[in-house]
């Protein structure tokens, strides 16, 4: 009933004066959006508050945006102006999420009709009348966008307080904007991965809203996540250098019900200037089909690249993986896995997780070619202890396996010296960080150089056995253990690289289990082929094969180095990657000069040599500045009429992109169709020069042009011919690549 009385009070709606209505986004003469400056009050009473807003009218199929625009368009904008009040902050009613271009893009914001207002407060002194003025700047989309603006103004008399006929416009209004959990009888719990958050880290977080009571109106019957954009579940608000995105969802229907979001936020690379903020809304629908945004904002630390980082372990990490009675997933998106098995016991399953994958890893350690040779070895020496009985074999085998988990707690022990050093930083921090995978891409090069025999570097099992080959009965068992273990280590980095990942997110405890699982699982092959002498037939033998495989291995390690060097090239463009093969030029310099020195008697001035090769190497190349643009197979030119004209005379083609940052159909455009490989062979076949009109500010001489082929907005894309400059090609808005092909093609004729 309260609905059906909102809508017929809004029906009966009081005519808005002259000055008060507007319109605006004229497209072939037609205005796309109309916007009316209306008050909750028809009289106003000094010292007290009434409500101002802009109601919009949006024609079928456009819209308008929210706050957060998304993945493009361009908030909208109020600016309200009176001598006898003042306004507060601008209220946003919950908006909706639209899935564009096949879900290419993704914007926020509103279609059809939307109350966008705030609270003004009339000052003590006023008289008379009160004047409001309201100027909304907005952009508004189908296809192509519109910006538009729009000024009104309208006055109120001052007198005691009277509703209009608005104000139930208005409560519908207000009953539409997002609440406070607590205001449904919801708690919510939020949760983030690490603490404090440093400039380019990447990290995990989650959002909880869980019903206090059952018996409450919203809780007493199943409410759902009400979404059409899965990695959009949760609306993250404007939040200055954090970004946040939808990474899994979860509702558990049965009671208490629980609204689970997994979230993956992404730092920016600027130092923050002050403390950040998890914010965003969730909308839910209730039993009854009605529609409630939930408002979620929490603090969040941020801090320098410097500062000492550590993990926030939570039971939300693990709510996805829940497997409780009545659970059902209702999303799947994104690429972090927010592990765990339940919500009481999330930490311990995720730290179980790990500990599975380093057994395994330390399992798969034994297949690696150079420990191969040593378990043959130490198999027929335990073979030798087959007379002695089965009992002095199982202490032999438990020694080794001693020797082998010491060796690894003891490299754990360097890992959690590294943390209270106060050095430990985020994965991926480290990776944008250039110099840091420069240095991972050289000792990328140094391995695949060592399996190709140009120098050596591992531990020869025959020096080492000779070392505890002094040693008798369970001590050399031991030694034999930590021999396995240093041998293994230089064949095993990307293995190894792995567990200290584990240990760069996690707490001293994690960091001690990784490492003794990685440790019993390089152990347990062996220690079960002593236990089984006629299982000794199974290992391969020794051979040439072994060298093959090392140089399999190489090239692989050589491909590694290419995907770091894809890295630098992504942020610093051709120039980074030039300089980071100039330093691995020289790190493979160094290393053959230290290979060469290992087979001759004086071997410092080769050293010194390598030494000065690779310090040149990385002065030379190693060093990185700005980030690079994107590049294409073309230059684009900054619009100017003259330099169009130029390069008409000069005989050339010229293609004009009128475009936008908020635009969403131009970025589609850009991302896909005119960066497509035969759009660049056309572009670079028929010479075209290539334009970019920027309306992301207001240019007059760009909007003049628009208005001159009966646009509004953009994108608008113009092919000049030389013979024909003033009957340009005017292409659509949505482009395809045979599309711009044939107009390029059909023009060169």
């Amino acid at each position: 009933m309260l609905w059906v009385l909102c809508w017929s009070a809004l029906g009966a709606a009081e005519s808005v004066p002259e000055g008060a209505h507007g319109a605006a986004a004229l497209e072939d003469g037609d205005p796309r959006v109309e916007a009316m400056l209306v008050f909750d009050a028809q009289q106003v009473a000094p010292g007290q508050r009434f409500g101002v807003g802009v109601r919009f009218k949006i024609d079928p199929e456009w819209h308008i945006y929210w706050r957060n625009s998304g993945d493009a368009g361009l908030a909208t904008e109020i600016t309200w102006r009176s001598d006898g009040a003042r306004f507060g902050p601008l209220q946003w009613p919950t908006p909706e999420v639209y899935a564009q271009s096949k879900g290419f893009i993704v914007t926020v914001g509103y279609a059809k009709e939307v109350l966008l207002f705030a609270e003004a407060t009339v000052s003590e002194s006023a008289s008379g009348e009160l004047e409001v003025q309201a100027v909304a700047d907005f952009l508004t989309c189908k296809v192509d966008c519109i910006p538009g603006r729009i000024e009104l103004r309208r006055t109120v008399p001052i007198g005691q307080s009277q509703p209009s006929d608005n104000a139930a416009r208005f409560e519908l209004a207000r009953s539409r904007l997002p609440v406070a959990p607590e205001a449904l009888g919801l708690k919510a719990q939020t949760a983030v991965s690490v603490a404090p958050i440093k400039p380019g880290d990447v990290f995990k977080a989650a959002v909880s809203l869980r019903c206090q009571n059952a018996s409450d109106a919203w809780c007493a019957k199943p409410f759902e996540l009400d979404t059409g954009v899965p990695d959009w579940a949760f609306i993250p608000d404007v939040t200055p250098g954090l970004k946040w995105k939808t990474t899994g969802a979860r509702v558990a229907s049965t009671e208490p019900i629980e609204v689970v979001l997994g979230l993956e936020g992404r730092a920016g690379l600027e130092e923050a200037k002050g403390p950040g903020a998890l914010a965003g809304l969730v909308r839910l629908k209730g039993a009854d089909g009605q529609v409630r945004g939930v408002y979620v904002s929490v603090p969040v630390e941020r801090a320098g690249p410097q500062a000492v980082q550590k993990e926030v372990a939570s039971p939300l990490f693990g709510a996805l993986e829940a497997s409780a009675k009545g659970s059902a997933p209702v999303v799947a998106a994104g690429a972090v896995s927010l592990g765990g098995a339940g919500p009481d016991s999330s930490e311990s399953m995720t730290l179980w997780q790990a500990i599975f994958l380093g057994f395994i890893g330390g399992m798969l350690l034994n297949l690696m070619p150079c420990v191969l040779p040593v378990l043959a070895i130490k198999v027929l020496s335990f073979v030798k202890l087959a007379d002695q009985g089965r009992s002095a074999v199982l202490k032999h085998a438990l020694a080794y396996t001693a020797g082998v988990c010491g060796a690894m707690l003891a490299l754990a022990a360097v890992v959690l010296a590294i943390q209270a050093a106060g050095t430990q930083v985020g994965w991926g921090f480290q990776f944008q960080e250039p110099v840091f995978v420069a240095v991972l891409a050289a000792v990328m090069v140094l391995f695949a150089l060592n399996l190709f025999g140009v120098f050596e570097i591992n531990v020869s099992a025959d020096a080492a056995a000779q070392a505890t080959g002094a040693q008798h009965g369970l001590r050399r068992s031991a030694a034999e253990g930590a021999l396995a273990v240093v041998v293994a280590t230089p064949c095993s980095a990307p293995l190894m690289g792995s567990a200290v990942g584990f240990a760069l997110t996690g707490g001293p405890g994690s960091v001690v289990a990784v490492f003794l699982a990685l440790g019993l699982g390089l152990a347990l092959p062996f220690v079960l082929l002593t236990l089984l002498p006629g299982a000794r037939r199974w290992l391969p033998r020794p051979g040439a094969w072994m060298m093959t495989l090392k140089q399999v291995l190489a090239f692989l390690l050589l491909g590694t180095a290419i995907w770091l060097a894809w890295i630098v090239g992504q942020v610093h463009g051709v120039d980074g990657v030039t300089g980071l093969l100039i330093f691995l030029l020289g790190v493979g310099g160094a290393g053959w000069l230290y290979g060469s020195s290992q087979h001759r008697s004086r071997r410092w001035p080769w050293w010194l040599v390598a030494v000065v090769v690779l310090v040149l190497g990385g002065a030379t190349g190693a060093r990185f500045g700005a980030p690079a643009k994107p590049a294409t197979a073309f230059q684009w030119q900054p619009f100017e009429p003259q330099a169009i004209s130029q390069t008409l005379a000069e005989g050339r083609l010229v293609f004009v992109d009128f475009t936008a940052d908020w635009c969403i159909t131009c970025k589609v455009n850009e991302r896909t169709v005119l960066v497509s490989e035969p759009v660049l062979s056309a572009i670079e076949e028929h010479n075209v020069a290539m334009f970019k009109a920027d309306w992301t500010q207001r240019d007059e001489r760009i909007r003049a042009i628009l208005a001159t082929y009966g646009k509004a907005g953009v994108p608008m894309y113009l092919l000049y011919r030389p013979g024909a400059p003033q009957s340009p090609v005017v292409l659509p808005e949505l482009l395809t690549e045979t599309m711009v092909v044939e107009a390029m093609s059909n023009a060169a004729q």
